[in-house]
């Protein structure tokens, strides 16, 4: 995946933003809106993805959304509950995540 020469990971802050501002009824509802907009960042940023990639490249990042996310919530049964944990701790790591998604939002 690409990063920008600031070291931002697109993706890591498009899923921490999806994270941190749960509204998803499923885990797989909450992959797929992360994929849909990493894929649209790539698109705004003209990367050329070919049509006969773009399902193979979709399936990659669903996989990879998926162990992501099962990295970061270890410990907790879904992601609601590891939203409804707020400790400081998260809490920090929020709004960190809201600043980097508003700049990478500029960035592109």
């Amino acid at each position: 995946m690409k990063r920008h020469s600031n070291g931002i990971d697109p993706l890591y802050v498009i899923f921490e933003k999806h994270l941190y501002d749960y509204p998803y009824d499923s885990t797989d509802d909450f992959i797929f809106a992360v994929v849909r907009e990493y894929m649209d960042y790539m698109r705004q940023e003209n990367l050329i993805l070919p049509d006969s990639s773009k399902d193979q490249i979709t399936d990659v990042l669903t996989e990879e959304v998926r162990e992501m996310l099962l990295k970061k919530i270890y410990g907790c049964l879904s992601i609601k509950d590891y939203v409804k944990e707020i400790t400081p701790r998260k809490e920090e790591e929020r709004i960190q995540a809201r600043e980097r998604y508003s700049i990478l939002k500029k960035l592109a």
